[in-house]
């Protein structure tokens, strides 16, 4: 069983969302894109400032591409009900654990395989909107060669250090 965790800064950890909670489809009944963008951003972020606009092209560019993506955002400075679909959303999409690796940091995209939760690639405010692209190309390329389970772990990848490492790592 799921639970939510409310700590008194207005963040949450999720719980219950371990390597077996990633096994299998996310949902027989809706297929979800090869990938997912996980954007984590609030209002008083610089960073999410700088970065928002460029993203946003970046978006433009993948409707012209064939990278298929679903785009999440985590809104720390929504109202509570909003907040607390979004998070509902990023579990039906197995994003937990990359929100307890990076405890809701706010000004990055996070690039996950929608059929583990797998963390692929990050975006920040220093790419521009053809490096976004890029680095969309790469991950879905992976998640076409590469085995779910194997994925993690982006050689390269601009994502920063995590915050927290979870039970097992």
């Amino acid at each position: 069983m799921l639970a939510l965790r409310f700590l008194v800064c207005g963040t949450v950890a999720l719980t219950g969302l371990g390597a077996s909670a990633s096994a299998g489809p996310v949902s027989a009944a809706e297929p979800h894109p090869p990938l997912i963008a996980v954007y984590f951003r609030a209002d008083w972020c610089g960073n999410c400032r700088v970065l928002e606009p460029v993203y946003h092209s970046a978006q433009g560019l993948l409707q012209a591409s064939s990278v298929e993506v679903e785009f999440l955002t985590l809104d720390l400075t929504a109202s509570a009900d909003a907040y607390d679909a979004a998070m509902f959303s990023m579990l039906d999409h197995r994003m937990g654990d990359i929100y307890n690796r990076y405890l809701g940091i706010t000004g990055i995209v996070f690039i996950a395989a929608s059929d583990s939760g797998e963390l692929l690639d990050c975006i920040t405010r220093r790419d521009s909107a053809t490096v976004m692209l890029a680095r969309f190309e790469r991950a879905l390329e992976r998640v076409q060669a590469e085995q779910s389970g194997v994925r993690h772990d982006p050689v390269g990848a601009s994502c920063p250090p995590a915050l927290r490492a979870l039970p097992g790592e």
